[in-house]
């Protein structure tokens, strides 16, 4: 989803684009973040933005049911 919206990314901005329950999204977020999937920085209003280094692929991750 990171990687379809360019530009300055929040958690709320994600959250917005991704629909459905924000408090999954925003987990979501950071369990990508952590694994290596997404990157932070600083942007224009101080505030972190993200972006995707690498997109998630369910079929390459051994713990999911997928």
């Amino acid at each position: 989803m990171i990687e379809q919206h360019p530009g300055e990314l929040t958690k709320n901005k994600v959250a917005e684009k991704a629909g459905g329950k924000r408090q999954f999204t925003l987990l979501a977020v950071n369990i990508l973040y952590r694994e290596g999937y997404v990157t932070s920085e600083r942007g224009r209003l101080g505030h972190p933005v993200y972006t995707s280094l690498k997109p998630y692929l369910e079929t390459d991750d051994p713990l999911s049911d997928g």
